[in-house]
């Protein structure tokens, strides 16, 4: 279904969502709505309420794929938008199957008016959902979203090869806790999350409640209060080799109780950031055995670089690790609930300070030496959109461009 026979123009100025829709509605199961790279973008306007288009699992072809030619097809809302949008909403996602490949959203944040909600690129939402879906976004890029870039809200819903860069809140919000749909975990597989939070708050990836994985991700140049965030309602999240770095706000922070949700850790590094590693409200941190957190050269104060607080527990049964702190503690502990313990405790160039205290915290072994990186986390050209060029073989123009 090339959305050129429906009437798509690409010309960055014609409002192509009609063609788009067309399209979208005369794919039978299984097919592909193929967006062919287009002299400047499809642009999409809004005729009504949120969202620009919306793809409904009771509407639409099941097993679905919306492909493109990769960095020069680009999906962009138009200018002038005033109302609050998603550039793809995806509902009914109850056992629905749908795929995003090659693409570019542009949410065109600085050239929409003022607007009265949110503007997000790509949203996997429906309050009312009763399963799961089956969703896959791969090798695509989401930038400039007034609010998020890409916000997943119910299960069944994967991240592989994304780039989310330059939205005004969040790169990426995974809040599973508004449908009550949490499994399969989403899942965000080798991401690039850059230049987010370009307002006065917002993090890099927010894990607002529910359940998700982050595995193989960077994130940085964050400018709100944080390279990552866990909210009210955490379930259960988990980080695998993931770098925070250079981010304005603090590396890692909670906001509101969690009773009791469930956070690990496992081999994440945080360097160069804006503020310390705080592990609050009413959590369970987890540092698997075998796995290492590694905290350095972030910008801290007196509370310490790794911040134990509320009634947190933490338990580390792999290596904490923090080293270079200008002088102030790389460790401080002031949790009031009991149980906390870390099995290898490493720090260095701490001006002598590696714990400023250690209350409700029970530190089995004390080695002090000098950290930097954890081998296998990726670095920031390992992982995003447009890094394996194999995937674009799934565009039907390959053949063709080659």
């Amino acid at each position: 279904m090339n959305v050129r026979e429906f009437g798509a123009s690409g010309d960055g100025d014609t409002d192509d969502s009609e063609a788009i829709r067309d399209a979208l509605d005369a794919a039978t199961d299984g097919e592909t709505v193929y967006f062919p790279e287009p002299e400047e973008a499809y642009v999409l306007a809004q005729s009504g309420e949120e969202p620009v288009i919306e793809i409904s699992g009771e509407r639409h072809a099941d097993d679905l794929t919306l492909v493109g030619d990769g960095q020069g097809s680009v999906i962009r809302v138009a200018d002038g938008t005033s109302r609050s949008y998603n550039l793809f909403r995806v509902v009914s996602p109850d056992d629905f199957s749908l795929t995003f490949r090659n693409l570019v959203l542009d949410g065109n944040r600085r050239g929409v008016g003022e607007f009265s909600g949110p503007g997000e690129c790509l949203t996997f939402r429906d309050n009312a959902a009763t399963g799961s879906g089956d969703m896959l976004v791969e090798n695509v890029e989401v930038r400039d979203a007034l609010t998020v870039g890409i916000n997943i809200q119910y299960g069944g819903v994967t991240c592989r090869h994304v780039t989310s860069r330059d939205c005004g809140t969040h790169g990426i919000g995974v809040a599973t806790g508004w449908s009550g749909v949490h499994d399969p975990s989403p899942r965000l597989e080798h991401c690039y999350v850059a230049d987010n939070s370009q307002g006065p708050y917002g993090t890099g990836i927010d894990f607002s409640n529910g359940k998700g994985i982050a595995e193989d991700v960077v994130i940085e140049g964050t400018q709100g209060n944080a390279g990552t965030k866990v909210s009210v309602g955490a379930i259960d999240v988990e980080y695998r080799r993931v770098r925070i770095r250079n981010n304005r706000g603090v590396v890692f922070q909670n906001t509101g109780e969690h009773d009791g949700a469930s956070v690990t850790f496992e081999d994440v590094i945080g360097e160069d950031n804006d503020g310390p590693f705080r592990l609050s409200d009413t959590a369970q941190y987890t540092v698997p055995e075998g796995s290492q957190l590694v905290m350095r050269d972030n910008t801290v104060d007196d509370r310490g670089q790794i911040f134990l607080t509320d009634d947190a527990v933490l338990e580390a049964e792999g290596d904490v690790c923090s080293n270079r702190t200008d002088g102030f503690p790389g460790l401080h502990s002031n949790t009031d609930a009991t149980g906390s313990y870390i099995r290898n405790y490493v720090h260095s160039a701490t001006g002598g300070r590696g714990i400023r205290a250690a209350e409700n915290l029970t530190i089995f072994n004390e080695d002090e030496r000098m950290v930097a990186d954890i081998r296998g986390v990726p670095l920031p050209g390992d992982v995003g959109a447009w890094r394996l060029p194999g995937l674009l073989e799934e565009s039907p123009g390959a053949a063709e461009n080659e």
